[in-house]
């Protein structure tokens, strides 16, 4: 932009300007006598019009560089020594002027071009101050990463630091910046002073005043925005995902990840999406830093840039809660596998625990009954040994043997009964110890193996007193017989004593005594 040209008016300079003629009386005497006078007066004249001339100088070369200090304030010295400079051929200007030695259209030309220099440096004083007086340093981080406006932070900061010099060409006013190359940093070597106009610095004052870049999060209508648009998802159940804090009966409602594409779609639908931006200098900085290219605000354009809002919205609120309501949780309905029927959650939890018991007397059975076939095998007191009168000897030989066996069964306890007590000669009192009873639930007291029974009777008495069914007892004999070979004495002997750990349970059949 062109500045104002300043002109000067049409001054009266009085008698220096239009003299009055000089009139003649006659005689040569005469004549002498008013040359010296005129001589005289011409000298005191121009003494008084070389005084005037300096005055007048003074007064408007001071006037003239108080408006230039007025406008740069503190100046640095180089630039105290240009504005003193100033001001003398400011002054001699006008006293040339005055004496007479400086014609009147130089002398306009000058002085406008004087004016000119004042007339650029108060405007540059003008757009200087906001940025001396600021309270915020702009950084290379804070403007947009482009060159030129990497180099207005530069700029920028010697105007806020002083670290400008001022210079004159024939066009007026120039300040001398510090520059960033484009393309370098200052540790690369880019930094280079730069001469600029003043009328230049006025009429573009990006030079001074870099671009910021545009941030969502700085930008109020952007979090307005957030609000409405978690409004209008929030209602929308194929875009939610949801999770229960019980223990403040909330139920919390977030965006769904895995509904991403139709979520920014549905977000760049709205109409208000470009109302974010506060101007079109704001919707440019996004367009040309976030998407590039240089924005000319085709519809093409502003898509771009409503598909690009609608993704930095949610990615603002992904992992936010955008809504919550009361929990009051739903009567759990579950199902009982035993029967297909429906259950309380109180039997569910009867339910396992029955399953955790059988469980765990699988496990017992499958880990003792073994121990508990050899106990009961091979005990049977010979009915012609016993008659009717059992002898005594042998009853106690039988039910010591027997018991040692019995006793090396777990959760089994035994103890001998007196003959006195009405039980059978012989017998042992056999019961599940109150460990085995608590740990899986089964057992019972007063079980009695007597001479005479059988081996299988033996057997089901044991399994009875420890708390299984004679159904269990069978399959578990069974077993047993079946894994081992017991049915054929040339493949395992169980009396022998030597293929049994002294838990009870068979060892390796490797190597296992058969004789």
């Amino acid at each position: 932009m062109a500045l104002p040209i300043v002109t000067y008016g049409k001054y009266n300079y009085g008698q220096y300007a239009n003299p009055t003629p000089i009139k003649y009386r006659g005689g040569f005497g005469e004549a002498l006598t008013g040359v010296a006078t005129s001589i005289a007066t011409a000298d005191k004249k121009r003494k008084a019009q070389f005084k005037e001339a300096q005055e007048t100088s003074l007064m408007m070369s001071m006037q003239f560089n108080s408006q230039l200090n007025q406008a740069f304030g503190k100046a640095a010295a180089y630039n105290r020594k240009f504005l003193r400079e100033l001001k003398q051929e400011y002054g001699d200007t006008v006293k040339s002027y005055k004496l007479g030695q400086l014609g009147f259209d130089d002398y306009e030309e000058k002085m406008t071009y004087y004016q000119n220099i004042l007339d650029q440096s108060m405007q540059l004083a003008g757009i200087m101050k906001p940025i001396i007086e600021s309270d915020t340093d702009v950084t290379f981080d804070m403007a947009r990463s482009d060159p030129d406006n990497q180099a207005s932070v530069m700029a920028r900061w010697g105007i806020r630091g002083g670290k400008y010099l001022l210079e004159r060409d024939e066009d007026g006013l120039r300040v001398i910046l510090p520059h960033v190359e484009p393309g370098k940093s200052i540790l690369q070597g880019g930094y280079k002073p730069k001469s600029i106009a003043a009328s230049e610095l006025i009429t573009n004052v990006k030079y001074i005043n870099p671009e910021m870049k545009y941030d969502n999060m700085k930008n109020k209508k952007y979090g307005d925005m957030l609000s409405l648009v978690a409004d209008n998802l929030k209602t929308k159940d194929a875009f939610l995902t949801s999770r229960i804090e019980k223990d403040l009966g909330v139920k919390y409602f977030s965006l769904d990840s895995n509904a991403q594409g139709a979520i920014v779609n549905e977000i760049a639908k709205r109409n208000d999406l470009l109302n974010i931006f506060n101007d079109n200098d704001e919707k440019r900085i996004y367009f040309e830093d976030e998407i590039g290219g240089t924005y000319a605000g085709t519809e093409e354009q502003n898509n771009a840039i409503k598909l690009s809002l609608a993704n930095d919205i949610y990615n603002s609120l992904l992992n936010k809660d955008i809504n919550a309501v009361k929990y009051v949780p739903e009567p759990e309905q579950i199902i009982d596998q035993r029967t297909g029927l429906p259950m309380e959650k109180s039997d569910l939890t009867a339910l396992k625990k029955e399953r955790l018991l059988l469980r765990e007397q699988q496990n017992y059975l499958n880990q003792n009954k073994l121990a508990i076939f050899k106990a009961s095998t091979g005990n049977v007191l010979d009915k012609t040994t016993v008659g009717k009168y059992p002898n005594v000897k042998e009853i106690k030989r039988f039910t010591k043997g027997i018991k040692k066996k019995l006793d090396a069964i777990p959760g089994l306890e035994t103890d001998f009964r007196p003959f006195e007590e009405g039980a059978a000669d012989g017998s042992i009192e056999i019961k599940a110890s109150t460990e085995h009873k608590q740990k899986y639930g089964i057992g019972k007291d007063k079980v009695y193996i007597t001479p005479g029974m059988s081996d299988e009777e033996i057997n089901d008495a044991i399994y009875f007193a420890l708390g299984f069914s004679e159904a269990q007892s069978e399959r578990a004999q069974g077993d047993v017989k079946l894994r081992f070979g017991i049915d054929n004495p040339t493949i395992f002997n169980p009396s022998l004593t030597e293929n049994f750990d002294p838990e009870g349970t068979i060892k390796d059949l490797r190597g296992l005594k058969t004789k």
